[in-house]
């Protein structure tokens, strides 16, 4: 066999065997692991939850949301929340159309269904929906102002 033919062969062989390791997980490693410390993930609610209607209605709204068709994903995901009323996947949906489309009424309505829905799914369950927390940066609690915006002058105008 000619040495420009081994390479190859050699190459593909590498490739079908792997190169990695063992498939299992390494002891003590999990997704959380990676987070930074102080870091709470977030669990979505589990989508064995939803009606295969649901899951369908929703996949399709999912999909007209990603063509930029927010009225025809905003149908899909009324038709959604309809088939499944308690859950809150539709009702985000609905939030995001409402976002994309600045339609704040909207958003902040589907929100809070999410919210009422969905409680574990928030990071803070009882905190405020809307505003900055006072030891956030910029927050409107400290003094000083956010990039780009000159200091005020103390008084009031």
């Amino acid at each position: 066999m000619q040495l420009r033919h081994l390479v190859p062969m050699l190459a593909a062989a590498v490739l079908l065997s792997g190169c990695g390791g063992s498939d299992e997980t390494k002891t003590g490693e999990t997704a959380d692991s990676a987070l930074p410390p102080g870091h709470v993930p977030i669990t979505p609610p589990e989508s064995s939850d939803l009606l295969p209607l649901t899951q369908a209605l929703l996949d399709s709204g999912n999909a007209a949301f990603r063509k930029q068709d927010f009225v025809g994903a905003l149908d899909f995901y009324s038709k959604a929340s309809q088939a499944q009323p308690g859950h809150a996947a539709p009702w985000f949906g609905t939030y995001m159309v409402g976002q994309a489309t600045k339609n704040t009424a909207l958003a902040d309505s589907a929100l809070r269904m999410v919210r009422e829905r969905a409680p574990e799914t928030q990071a803070h369950p009882g905190a405020p929906p809307t505003g900055t927390a006072p030891s956030s940066p910029y927050s409107p609690h400290q003094s000083g102002s956010p990039p780009g915006r000159a200091p005020s002058s103390g008084t009031p105008s």
